[in-house]
């Protein structure tokens, strides 16, 4: 672009304007990543975080309900029995509870989550077994079941959840380094954005100061100060600088013809 066939104010408007696209581009950029990273950092509380939190519930309630069995199993009155299957199936609700949101919210094989749901369904009959030799009278063959095949199948079930908790943290721990590259990226991208526009907005603050100045000629303060003083009939003013161009030029013009116009008015004088 030719300043030069500019006028000042719209060197002016350029030299300001484009600073203020830099900036606003740099706010978009910025703000565009800001919701990047705030995406990435929902999609964490969504998923990881709420699988990991459902599985870790569903493994306290199984704990509950593994418990409640054994108190069945040892109740000394009927008291005590109608306690214990009250807590187991409360412990049972919570459990189910759960797996609505674990089908909305895990990301991986939604099999293994209809594995753990099957193995806690199959536990029931083994349940109802164990429940049906204690009303029966028959402690000690109940408890063998609760501490073999009982114990056995929740294992199984723990399995299966391990399984759902490994799975959520290790996207976890992805949703995380994605994050931290993306704010690196976004530093490294941030940081040449900035750079390039301060060197261009230099460049063509440089070039319009020139476009200016140069057809001056001088600093404007100067030019006043010697424009005033001709004005002002004084016409001894000094211009120092070694480099005279444009109107600073045209004024040290003026004021050498003016002193030689004047002094060939008074010789002229003289010789009259």
């Amino acid at each position: 672009m030719d300043f030069s066939k500019l006028s000042v104010k719209s060197r002016l408007l350029v030299g300001f304007g484009l600073p203020a696209i830099f900036m606003v581009a740099i706010a978009i950029y910025s703000a565009n990543k800001m919701a990047s990273l705030s995406n990435m950092t929902d999609k964490l509380y969504k998923h990881p975080f709420a699988v990991s939190t459902s599985v870790l519930k569903i493994e306290v309630a199984i704990t509950a309900m593994h418990r409640s069995m054994k108190d069945i199993v040892l109740a000394k009155d009927d008291n005590q029995r109608r306690n214990a299957m009250s807590a187991l199936d409360d412990a049972e609700k919570k459990v189910y509870s759960q797996f609505k949101l674990l089908s909305e919210r895990f990301l991986g094989d939604h099999a293994k989550i209809d594995n753990v749901k099957s193995l806690i369904i199959q536990w029931k009959p083994i349940r109802d077994k164990v429940i049906e030799l204690v009303s029966q009278g028959e402690r000690q063959a109940a408890a063998n079941i609760t501490k073999k095949e009982g114990k056995e199948h929740v294992e199984k079930i723990y399995q299966g959840l391990l399984y759902l908790e490994e799975f959520a943290f290790e996207k976890a721990a992805e949703f995380v380094d994605n994050a931290h590259k993306e704010l690196v990226t976004t530093e490294i991208v941030f940081g040449i954005f900035v750079l390039v526009a301060l060197i261009v907005v230099s460049i063509i603050g440089l070039v319009i100061t020139r476009s200016i100045v140069v057809p001056l000629g001088g600093e404007p303060s100067r030019l006043s100060e010697i424009s005033n003083a001709i004005a002002g009939g004084d016409l001894t003013s000094s211009f120092r600088e070694a480099k005279r161009s444009g109107i600073y030029l045209a004024m040290a013009q003026m004021q050498e013809r003016l002193n030689s116009l004047l002094s060939d008015v008074f010789l002229s004088l003289i010789h009259i």
